[in-house]
């Protein structure tokens, strides 16, 4: 346990562990931000059944998790690390929109904001259109600056829009609809200026 947040997190979830045990959301009210470093705590130290607490506590509320990360305090490759450890699998089914928010967040991180980012971006959409959504909405979580007005230097160009709309699944079940809403609300339509 080298990172702060690592720390930090280790502490709450061992206070937790205490009697009488406190529900992980109660442990960890207020600082969503750290769940990511106590899956990897939990994890790196045995606790596999906090491990999977935490990751449960997670995937009920994976937005409200990225809202609250501090990208600049580590907590984006946190997530990553942990992502890759297995934060984002479950066993059920998980809940309409979950899997397509935590990819986008994933790949807002790996993207980064790098001299090649613009590039990467551009391969990524032209595979996958409708990902133009949830990445803008995943950026927006993040506060990734850079990339939210690469999102929307991309939705400007010639039928880059269009496309992702036209990939919107309509299904009953399907996020899409909600994602673009919020991405239109969010302002991907506008001109960057």
């Amino acid at each position: 346990l080298t990172e702060v947040g690592q720390v930090s997190a280790f502490q709450i979830l061992v206070e937790s562990l205490v009697p009488p045990p406190k529900p992980v959301p109660e442990a960890f009210s207020g600082q969503l931000r750290l769940l990511p470093h106590a899956f990897l705590a939990a994890h790196l130290v045995g606790l596999e059944s906090c491990a999977s607490e935490v990751r449960s506590y997670f995937l009920k509320c994976p937005e409200a998790v990225l809202r609250s990360l501090k990208l600049k305090k580590g907590d984006g490759q946190t997530l990553l690390r942990a992502l890759e450890l297995g934060l984002g699998r479950c066993a059920g089914p998980a809940r309409p929109g979950v899997a397509e928010s935590l990819e986008a967040a994933r790949d807002v991180l790996l993207l980064g904001e790098g001299a090649d980012a613009a590039e990467r971006l551009g391969k990524l959409l032209e595979a996958k259109p409708v990902q133009l959504l949830h990445l803008f909405r995943a950026a927006q979580h993040l506060r990734a600056k850079e990339l939210t007005r690469l999102l929307k230097l991309a939705a400007t160009g010639p039928r880059t829009l269009q496309a992702a709309i036209q990939a919107t699944d309509d299904s009953p079940g399907s996020t899409h609809l909600e994602v673009l809403r919020i991405a239109i609300q969010g302002g991907l339509d506008c001109q960057v200026g």
